[in-house]
């Protein structure tokens, strides 16, 4: 009996220290080269064709990723996180998200519908994680950020105005339905 619990447990065990060890410390790193790692995703909306997103840290700078308009929520897979805050400073939107990882370079995309009358206009929107089945389960928790200029050109498009106002109902927050007011002028 002894004999078949060490030859499950040593194998299992040995699993679980080398899973995560090396790529932990620097998740963008190959494990061969010890270059970094650039990642491209990318997503198929049907009727919309293809969105390529491409991760490249070779600068310094950090490009904020645009928020998605499309006409309704799409029916796309997400990880599990947990959405813990959202703020609005200018054009960029702030999510404090808290997810499981640490070995991969996991992926947020922010998108949005199109406006539903109201006064103000309304949106729904729905943060999306692509984890790239990250095997470590370290608890991250990290500031997310993204673009809403394509809501506000949407707006002025539509609206004749100077300054606007729209409410972002944010679907599958962690503490229920997650509200944040987007205000901007020209």
């Amino acid at each position: 009996m002894k004999t078949k619990m060490v030859k499950f447990v040593a194998p299992l065990l040995a699993l679980i220290i080398f899973s995560c060890e090396e790529q932990t410390l620097n998740p963008a790193a190959d494990q061969k080269s010890g270059e970094d790692v650039r990642s491209t995703a990318v997503l198929t909306m049907p009727g919309m064709g293809e969105y390529t997103m491409e991760n490249d840290d070779d600068s310094d700078s950090v490009e904020v990723p645009m928020c998605i308009v499309l006409p309704e929520l799409p029916d796309w897979p997400t990880a599990f996180f947990v959405m813990e805050d959202a703020t609005i400073r200018g054009d960029i939107i702030t999510f404090t998200l808290s997810y499981s990882g640490g070995c991969r370079i996991h992926e947020f995309r922010l998108v949005s519908t199109t406006f539903q009358e109201s006064q103000p206009v309304q949106v729904l929107a729905q943060v999306f994680h692509t984890d790239n089945e990250d095997p470590c389960d370290h608890w991250i928790t990290e500031e997310r950020q993204f673009d809403l200029t394509p809501l506000k050109g949407l707006y002025f498009k539509m609206y004749d105005t100077p300054c606007g106002a729209i409410i972002i109902n944010l679907v599958d927050a962690a503490a229920g339905e997650l509200t944040v007011t987007y205000e901007f002028c020209r």
